[in-house]
């Protein structure tokens, strides 16, 4: 119990022994997970944003009269088209009801045997990115009168979106080795600061993990304290802007994710990011210099 208490009691020893370069540790690594809260929610709204774009974007396909028998057969090839998730059936009797619903009773003589309009399918794909080759598939069959899903701007905006999401995802990476980065260096200092006491230790006959396990408490510790501010600003700062924005950015099509649905998941990730990147922050720093002083 002794050995599993000593390196705890030497690690919160060596944060407050050297406050000054704990502090300065604690703030660099608090000033990168705040960025890396902000981008981590900034992400999670760009995933969702996309999602719901994706879903709502959907392939428009008017059947050709004299194929409008065949709709078994139709639903059949659409089906087999890799990327597909949902078929919806449209009929011109249901279309032009849908028109005289919405803009009025001046299109009611267009109804039975003067109904100008076709048979139509709408087409639900799984990923934005695949629109283009699922509809020049269906585009390629005979019985397809004509194919429409939003042209370039659609794929545009889905293909910016997709950029963001994997931007954001480098940038995280990025955020997270700058901050094992931070610490490393920090323990660093503090071993170099120490070294006379590793010395002793060291012609006493301390081993190399009797000699790293309270610094890589101390790290944890620094990583811990850093973290701190972060969940703050992720959990209470995030609502305050939900709040103030109502939800939305710019325009209902750009939905904010609830609060409750993405904060304390974040707040986590933060917290275990920030222990290890301290453990191995400190890891790292107190290898190479047991490695050196061989």
């Amino acid at each position: 119990m002794n050995r599993l208490w000593r390196p705890i009691k030497e690690g919160f020893k060596g944060v407050f022994r050297h406050f000054g370069m704990s502090l300065s540790a604690i703030s660099a690594v608090m000033v990168t997970l705040v960025i890396l809260g902000v981008f981590l929610l900034f992400y999670e709204n760009v995933n969702n944003i996309t999602t719901r774009i994706e879903e709502s974007v959907q392939i428009y396909v008017t059947i050709q009269r004299t194929a409008e028998d065949n709709v078994d057969s139709q639903v059949s090839q659409i089906n087999s088209i890799d990327g597909v998730s949902q078929i919806t059936f449209i009929s011109k009797e249901d279309e032009i009801k849908n028109w005289i619903a919405e803009l009025g009773p001046e299109y009611e003589p267009y109804q039975n045997d003067n109904n100008p309009l076709f048979d139509a399918y709408t087409v639900t794909i799984e990923e934005g990115s695949d629109i283009v080759a699922i509809a020049n598939q269906i585009n390629n069959y005979s019985w397809s009168r004509e194919v429409s899903y939003g042209g370039a701007d659609t794929v545009s905006m889905i293909n910016l979106l997709d950029g963001t999401r994997y931007i954001g995802y480098v940038f995280v990476v990025a955020l997270t080795l700058l901050a094992i980065f931070l610490i490393s260096n920090s323990i660093k200092m503090s071993i170099h600061s120490r070294a006379n006491e590793i010395g002793i230790m060291r012609i006493v006959g301390a081993t190399n993990g009797f000699i790293r396990s309270p610094f890589i408490v101390e790290g944890l510790l620094i990583g811990l304290f850093g973290s701190i501010i972060p969940v703050l600003v992720v959990v209470f700062g995030y609502q305050r802007l939900y709040n103030l924005l109502g939800g939305r950015i710019i325009v209902e099509m750009f939905q904010m994710v609830e609060p409750q649905l993405v904060t304390l998941d974040i707040a986590l990730i933060i917290v275990i990011i920030a222990m290890i990147v301290g453990i191995v922050g400190s890891f790292i720093s107190v290898s190479r210099y047991l490695r050196w002083k061989r």
